[in-house]
């Protein structure tokens, strides 16, 4: 995916707000303050915001998997990872975890910690060392994989669960509570390895760079880019400018980038 190159932004958002009265210069270092900010409300737009839930209604207007649209503009952002499942039943998020996608467990096949750690620096489980690729494979080749689909339940929930004869979790049909510390309960216990599908944090963007005849010059070697597609620079560019008209207090500026939302310029 063409993501957003850093410095084409900024130099976009200087022209946008020079074409402004009110419009100025945009320190590096504050522009640095804002980016990560906006590219999150940007993200958290597009995977579902609560906000716009309705009685009867809890979907948001966009959200992920709503559209193939919107969710190939946070497709840079998926990443799957294995989980081994400790003998009581837990697990832990992935450290840069956002917003869960699938999660599936399987009860005959489990890593150890090295494997993993093997599996997360070649990030394909094809390029891993041969025991790791054989156990793989030893896996896949088991009846419909015995993957099977973990349902996520609130946790107040879970006690239905375990309490029902009929809703009981079994291996054909486990769930999983998400609860604090970055720990996933699942039920029952005994399962051996998870696999997440999660929606991960952006890299925190940055518009790096050095200082020369006392003018900041772009660094592409310390620049971060922005984990979006192209076609969402525009509105990434806008709502920077909205969030620096609101932190300069200059009228021109705000009302300029919301007319610029509102029509879809």
């Amino acid at each position: 995916m063409r993501t957003i190159n850093v410095n084409i932004l900024k130099n976009y958002m200087q022209f946008l707000a020079a074409k402004d009265v009110a419009g100025g210069y945009v320190p590096p270092d504050r522009f640095n303050e804002m980016l990560p900010i906006v590219v999150n409300k940007m993200v958290r737009k597009y995977y579902g915001v609560p906000e716009e839930y309705q009685p009867g209604s809890p979907q948001p207007r966009i959200a992920y998997e709503i559209t193939q649209l919107v969710t190939d503009y946070i497709s840079q952002l998926i990443e799957g990872e294995f989980l081994i499942i400790a003998s009581n039943g837990t697990a832990t998020k992935p450290v840069n975890y956002l917003h869960l996608s699938s999660l599936a467990t399987n009860k005959y096949i489990s890593f150890t910690e090295e494997e993993l750690q093997d599996i997360e620096e070649n990030k394909t489980v094809s390029k891993c060392c041969k025991t790791v690729q054989e156990k793989y494979n030893k896996s896949q080749s088991l009846v419909k994989n015995k993957w099977r689909p973990v349902t996520p339940v609130a946790e107040k929930e879970r006690w239905v669960y375990l309490d029902s004869v009929l809703r009981t979790p079994t291996d054909q049909y486990p769930i999983a509570v998400f609860l604090a510390n970055d720990v996933i309960q699942f039920y029952p216990e005994g399962l051996k390895t998870a696999f997440i599908t999660y929606i991960r944090y952006p890299l925190t963007s940055k518009w790096g760079y050095t200082i020369t005849g006392g003018i900041p010059v772009y660094d592409p070697a310390t620049s971060v880019d922005i984990e979006l597609p192209e076609i969402c620079a525009d509105e990434l560019a806008v709502t920077l400018l909205d969030r620096l008209g609101i932190t300069i207090r200059e009228p021109g500026l705000v009302d300029w980038s919301r007319y610029i939302k509102e029509r879809g310029v």
